[in-house]
């Protein structure tokens, strides 16, 4: 009887620690790319989103990301696109099973197309928190950015008429999955 308890103790501490090693993302190097997959914004029709982010988690639970990517707003007949760059630095807690990690960014937000002239490149700040659940040495995640930035209009002639554009606020919200690997 004693043996058995101690035999199934022994397997069951051996399946844990040996799980445990696996799960405890946070215990090794891993780089890892995510997706935009969403961006929402007061009032926005948001037509579509591209792009990607990229990452690399060292073994000290501390990271850096850049994010490039963009996303085209239905305006009346035009569609306005928003160049975003940003560059991350992040902790993931020390938890096993998930991987909590918390972030933040800074960088710049450009308008593209028919209103660049009229407006400056915003210097932009973000937080995110990333969600993942581990798989060997895998990680699967979803993030949700939250992105604050303000752009400086800029006065515009043409022919001997002058246009001054007003600040506009460009805070948005951008959902992301993507993978990582850890090794």
């Amino acid at each position: 009887m004693l043996k058995k308890q101690l035999l199934s103790l022994l397997m069951a501490g051996s399946l844990f620690f040996s799980f445990g090693q696996s799960a405890w993302a946070s215990d090794f190097f891993s780089v890892g790319v995510s997706v935009p997959t969403a961006v929402k914004a007061d009032d926005a029709d948001i037509k579509s989103v591209s792009g990607a982010m990229a990452y690399v988690k060292l073994p000290f639970l501390v990271g850096i990301g850049q994010e490039m990517y963009n996303f085209k707003v239905k305006s009346g007949t035009d569609d306005i696109q928003y160049d975003v760059g940003l560059t991350d630095l992040f902790y993931q807690l020390p938890i096993p099973i998930v991987n909590i990690t918390f972030g933040i960014g800074v960088g710049t937000v450009t308008l593209k197309g028919d209103y660049e002239d009229y407006y400056e490149p915003a210097t932009a700040t973000q937080t995110f928190l990333r969600f993942g659940i581990p798989f060997g040495m895998f990680d699967i995640h979803v993030s949700r950015h939250n992105v604050k930035s303000t752009l400086k209009g800029k006065t515009v002639t043409i022919g001997s008429t002058s246009y001054t554009s007003e600040d506009t606020d460009t805070n948005f919200g951008t959902t992301a999955v993507g993978l990582s690997f850890g090794f």
